[in-house]
């Protein structure tokens, strides 16, 4: 059984609040369609069991701390 700790989740509301932003990759690279059917797919070929989402550079902090809190909440909770 494998753990991947470091799986990071797209979801369209985070990808929309990069580009609010002027975001058009994430960690240097175009920020991929994600959903979780996907990710599961992804998981079940490299055989993993288990995923520890985090959010990917740059992360969700661009000056407003209200809209940060409620950004990191949706990440965490909808992922």
């Amino acid at each position: 059984m494998r753990i991947d700790v470091h799986h990071h989740s797209l979801t369209d509301r985070y990808r929309e609040a990069l580009a609010d932003h002027g975001y058009d990759n994430v960690g240097g690279v175009p920020a991929p369609a994600w959903t979780t059917d996907r990710a599961l797919a992804q998981m079940d070929r490299a055989e993993v069991a288990v995923a520890i989402t985090s959010v990917t550079a740059p992360g969700v902090h661009f000056g407003n701390d209200a809209e940060a809190r409620s950004l990191a909440r949706h990440c965490n909770e909808d992922s």
